[in-house]
């Protein structure tokens, strides 16, 4: 007779969060810093290498670079011991409002020189950015010019700094 219980499937991403610590010789290396700042610098550098089209809204660069926003956010906070598995769903997934807050809680303001208008920003783009608006036509909003657009130039700087300053504590961590 067959039970009817309900296993809880991980999602398809969620395997992957299952190792991020590795052993050499008895010795721990937690990848899972060293691997989201890589994560971060490459798609901050994808999005730079973007020429500006004559069209004031180009999707590809507001999600290259709000993407590594959101994983150098996860990346500091990785280093300060958040597992993979907690940063990939939750409050946490994928809204950049949530993550500075939780970065902040962790003095990301006090140690990195993230500005306010930074801050802002990402906190404006997280909106379109968690409604995958950058992913995905969302006709509505091009018909009214995309007035939640973020300012690319202020993210650009804001994934600049956070790449910079996560590079050390994450590839030695």
């Amino acid at each position: 007779m067959a039970t009817n219980k309900k296993t809880k499937k991980k999602s398809r991403a969620k395997k992957h969060t299952q190792i991020e610590d590795v052993s050499f010789f008895g010795n721990l290396t937690r990848m899972a810093p060293a691997g989201l700042y890589v994560y971060a610098k490459d798609f901050l550098n994808s999005s730079k290498s973007i020429s500006k089209t004559e069209s004031s809204f180009s999707p590809s660069l507001n999600y290259l670079v709000l993407r590594s926003i959101e994983l150098s956010l996860k990346a500091f906070l990785s280093c300060s011991g958040y597992s993979l598995e907690k940063l990939s769903g939750g409050i946490l997934g994928h809204d950049l409002g949530a993550l500075l807050d939780e970065c902040e809680k962790h003095f990301i303001s006090v140690i990195s020189d993230l500005k306010q208008e930074h801050k802002n920003e990402i906190r404006f783009g997280s909106e379109y950015y968690v409604e995958k608006v950058f992913e995905y036509p969302a006709i509505g909003e091009a018909v009214r010019a995309y007035p939640k657009a973020p300012d690319v130039s202020i993210l650009i700087e804001a994934a600049e700094v956070l790449v910079k300053y996560i590079k050390e504590p994450c590839l030695k961590a």
